[in-house]
């Protein structure tokens, strides 16, 4: 018997109780969390869907700054910086409504599921959440 038929007569002696699913918005994720989700329903886990980036929600990866430029450098408006405040509210916002999609995906097929977003190096705290 081979390593992965090994594995896999053990994880179906046990199932899973939770399974911790990483998702970004590409269609690489799309077909993880269906694949996640199918498991949950085979297994009856709770899943535990979990997006992590560097940086904060924002527009774009660019901000353009209008202001004026003084001798010490360049000066953001208040205005600038409220818009750009409520900009990232609004991203902050969508990301929250997409992560809260994905678990009525999942609880549409009967499965349990929680989400949690995070800032900070993605890889370690992935590693972090499925050591817990």
């Amino acid at each position: 018997m081979n390593v992965q038929n090994q594995i896999s007569e053990k994880i179906s002696d046990r199932g899973f109780q939770k399974i911790l699913v990483a998702v970004d918005e590409s269609s690489a994720s799309d077909r993880v969390l269906a694949k996640a989700i199918e498991l949950a329903e085979k297994y009856g886990s709770c899943l535990k869907i979990v997006h992590c980036t560097k940086e904060p929600a924002s527009v774009s990866s660019t901000t353009i700054a209008i202001g004026h430029i003084n001798a010490y450098g360049g000066v953001y408006s208040r205005e600038i910086y409220e818009a750009e405040e409520q900009l990232r509210q609004e991203a902050e916002k969508r990301l929250q409504l997409w992560l809260q999609d994905l678990v009525k995906q999942a609880s549409d097929r009967h499965v349990r599921a929680e989400f949690e977003y995070y800032i900070g190096d993605p890889g370690s705290r992935i590693c972090e959440l499925a050591l817990n």
